[in-house]
């Protein structure tokens, strides 16, 4: 069976023989020479000449003598493990020493072999076996390094997702997508189409070391459409010969609504991961949108609700303006009988004027811009105040309302008309429900 597999075709595995000793050399090539082994050998007689072809030459394989000039193997392997990392060592002894095999094996050998007794099926065996569980562990370690890379872009992703949020306007959420598009898969391009009630807002996002951007804007409408069509992903190559992974946008409705698309990877693996981070990273660019849209749509709202209130607080000002001069008329016509009526009246009209500055006020409170002129009052000039103007309310519902105040109650710091207007509302609540 192993010669079957010798004689198979495809490329030979490469060694590099290091022994210092020419009758050991000329042994492993007899050996393996009889094994029929599919290999191209290259010899050294140290550790010093092996080096030299570390920048020439590239094995799968080092056959290595476990005693050279330069010293024992458990000495000179980390030498030659960092300058051919892509190499397996097989280790050859004169010595069967146990303890020492162990040792070399924890230093990296994938194999152990004495020169007593060897023959040309053990040593292509493992030279074989050697090759394939070092080129296993490089798959582990290279597929332990993309997870930890795919973890990382995950984490990244999650970070983009509050910063995407704080977006105040489409071509802000473009600019922001695009750039973390870049970010998170690690790429120098990156090309963000969004649709929105206006039109479309386009974003081709490039790093500064990148020579030119992928394909001219204006061809992306093709893909779009494919994506529309064919989605959610696809895979395209433009007549520039650049390959891009498209991926595109949905919104609430489930319309298609934009595209994402950045270039595809060299590395097959490499674009597997990136697709999967790519319809991630659009479902959270897609739902963004459909916030930001209802975002906008709010403060639409609150912006015609608040040019109203002005309107209205602007008219209302005038007839409150004209009822405050026609009362300054009365009191020099009307009698010192009438005039308490009148005080009520205007009381109640400078309240009024009042309710109409609460309208801008609550406007300013939402822009937490609200002013509180806080004096010192008196507290029965306040609860007075309160009183007469519930006054009228009292009569009508044939209710007597009276005050107690405790003597103590001197003066506080407070807004008077803010605190008058709580009084008189929780006054006329409780005349309400009497």
């Amino acid at each position: 069976m192993h010669a079957d597999l010798a004689r198979r075709a495809g490329p030979k595995l490469r060694l590099l023989i290091v022994d210092d000793d020419e009758l050991d050399r000329t042994n492993v090539l007899r050996l393996l020479a009889k094994a029929h082994a599919h290999v191209e050998s290259v010899l050294a007689d140290s550790v010093t000449s092996a080096l030299a072809y570390a920048s020439t030459h590239q094995f799968d394989c080092i056959v290595l003598d476990y005693m050279l000039p330069e010293g024992p193997c458990t000495e000179t392997l980390p030498r030659l493990m960092r300058a051919f990392e892509g190499a397996a060592i097989v280790i050859l002894t004169g010595q069967g020493d146990e303890a020492v095999a162990v040792q070399i094996m924890k230093l990296g050998a994938s194999d152990y072999l004495s020169k007593d007794g060897l023959d040309p099926g053990s040593l292509w065996r493992s030279v074989q076996y050697a090759c394939a569980l070092h080129s296993a562990q490089q798959a582990a370690t290279l597929a332990a390094a993309r997870s930890r890379g795919h973890a990382l872009q995950l984490r990244a992703m999650v970070a983009a997702t509050p910063m995407l949020a704080r977006a105040q306007s489409l071509p802000e959420l473009v600019d922001f997508a695009a750039d973390f598009a870049r970010e998170i898969l690690a790429v120098s391009t990156a090309f963000v189409s969004i649709d929105s009630l206006s039109g479309c807002n386009d974003k081709l996002s490039t790093s500064s070391d990148t020579p030119r951007p992928l394909s001219h804007p204006q061809s992306w409408s093709i893909t779009r459409k494919m994506v529309a069509r064919e989605g959610p992903l696809v895979r395209h190559i433009f007549d520039s010969g650049d390959k891009v992974m498209i991926v595109g946008l949905v919104d609430r409705e489930g319309r298609n609504v934009g595209c994402i698309a950045v270039p595809c990877s060299p590395d097959p693996l490499r674009n597997d991961s990136a697709e999967s981070l790519l319809l991630a990273f659009a479902q959270i660019v897609g739902v963004t949108r459909d916030n930001l849209d209802l975002y906008l749509a709010a403060t639409q709202a609150v912006q015609a609700r608040d040019d109203v209130l002005t309107v209205v607080s602007h008219d209302l000002r005038a007839p409150l303006g004209n009822m405050v001069l026609g009362l300054s008329l009365l009191k020099d016509a009307l009698g010192h009988s009438d005039r308490k009526t009148l005080a009520r009246i205007e009381r109640s009209v400078s309240h009024m004027g009042h309710l109409v500055d609460d309208l801008v006020d609550m406007v300013r409170v939402e822009g937490r811009r609200l002013d509180v002129a806080m004096t010192p009052q008196a507290v029965k000039e306040i609860l007075e105040t309160s009183m007469a103007l519930v006054a009228p309310l009292a009569e009508t519902a044939g209710v007597s309302c009276t005050a107690e105040l405790d003597p103590r109650a001197g003066v506080v710091r407070a807004d008077k008309h803010r605190l008058v207007q709580v009084l008189a509302n929780l006054l006329g609540n409780a005349l309400k429900f009497t």
